[in-house]
């Protein structure tokens, strides 16, 4: 009688030693065992016994776990754990934990990036930009009325040049050729248009070169 309590006794603790391992491959691979039935927990313990390539690889994660939570990875494995990204996502995953710990020794060791403010240093950049889009549009103002005056300043160091202008504004059909123009009224000309594009020969053409000047 002592004999068989003694092999029932020691079939439990085997039975109990098996689910201790059941359950700590279900808590490692993340595999629900408890809605098995025992021909199927038997059959699965059998095909882990005879994977012995998992059985090696899986002592290889173990090893690079612990080796990891060693290095204060465990907060980030246990988040890899919880969420199952796709593995081609880990090492995003990590870049993105050790860029932010290289941002926060930073800030905790230099006090002035640690006082950086990104919003108002965005706020600062908003501002500037507005105040260049204004004073752009300022600026054409500006430009519009420096050329008028210079303008009206040849037409009044030039008052025949500006006869022939105007003559030449106010007709609707035959007006002579820009070419012709230029050279009787280059002064009040090149102020009204002072850039202009043209082929090296059109330029030959249309302006003397005797009386043109070096910005030309």
């Amino acid at each position: 009688m002592d004999a068989v309590i003694s092999s029932d006794l020691k079939a439990l603790d085997a039975w109990d030693a098996a689910l201790q391992t059941l359950r700590a491959i279900e808590e490692t691979g993340r595999i629900s065992l408890r809605n098995f039935t025992d021909e199927q927990l038997l059959s699965y313990a059998r095909s882990l016994a005879n994977d012995t390539a998992g059985l090696g690889r899986q002592h290889y994660r173990c090893m690079a776990e612990a080796s990891l939570i060693e290095r204060g990875l465990g907060p980030f494995l246990e988040e890899i754990k919880s969420r199952t990204p796709s593995p081609a996502l880990w090492k995003k995953w990590f870049d993105a934990v050790f860029l932010s710990s290289l941002i926060k020794r930073v800030e905790f060791e230099d006090p002035e990036i640690a006082m950086f403010d990104a919003e108002r240093m965005n706020k600062t950049v908003d501002d500037f930009l507005l105040a260049d889009r204004k004073r752009l549009v300022l600026n054409q103002f500006r430009i519009r009325r420096t050329q008028q005056e210079r303008i009206i300043q040849a037409m009044n160091r030039h008052p025949d040049q500006e006869m022939i202008v105007r003559a030449e504004a106010r007709k609707s059909r035959r007006q002579l050729p820009i070419r012709h123009i230029i050279p009787k009224a280059t002064d009040v000309i090149l102020e009204m248009f002072p850039c202009w594009l043209a082929s090296p020969l059109s330029v030959s053409q249309m302006i003397d070169t005797k009386t043109a000047t070096s910005t030309l």
